[in-house]
């Protein structure tokens, strides 16, 4: 029974995330009507540093599936832009910590009124009962996942 289950979930993580990248994740798409031009990865990685207040760069490499070539030239151009600054860990001076610059912080909150304004739109075909239904179900499956 519980195999069943393991298959459906894996059934159902293959369908969410080619949805979730062509219908979401697309709306983080590059603007070339803002200032720094920030690509979809640099955008994301500026909403996950800016979440987590300040983070080392193998969990954001972790968060953003790349590897640390492609992270650390991600890293070096967010800091280039003067969105990212990069300090040494506190702990243990094998590592760094990554955080937002005041500037950094100032266009992650630009880029959420956008993502809030393009995700209303995506959303707003759906009624208020069916985004009642909804909101808890997703709460529900971020709690679940972070359990893991």
């Amino acid at each position: 029974m519980k195999e069943e289950k393991l298959r459906e979930i894996t059934q159902l993580f293959l369908e969410f995330h080619p949805i979730h990248q062509r219908k979401i994740t697309s709306l983080f798409s590059k603007d070339n009507s803002d200032t720094y031009k920030c690509n979809r990865n640099q955008i994301k990685a500026i909403m996950i540093i800016g979440r987590n207040i300040e983070m080392i760069p193998t969990m954001l490499g972790k968060c953003l599936g790349l590897q640390k070539g492609s992270l650390t030239t991600l890293l070096d151009s967010l800091e280039e832009m003067g969105l990212v600054s990069r300090t040494a860990h506190p702990a243990d001076r094998r590592k760094t910590l990554i955080s937002l610059t005041e500037r950094g912080l100032e266009y992650r909150t630009l880029k959420i009124k956008q993502f809030e304004i393009e995700l209303s739109k995506v959303f707003d075909s759906l009624s208020e009962e069916t985004l009642d239904e909804f909101i808890p179900c997703f709460r529900n499956v971020i709690d679940t996942i972070k359990e893991i």
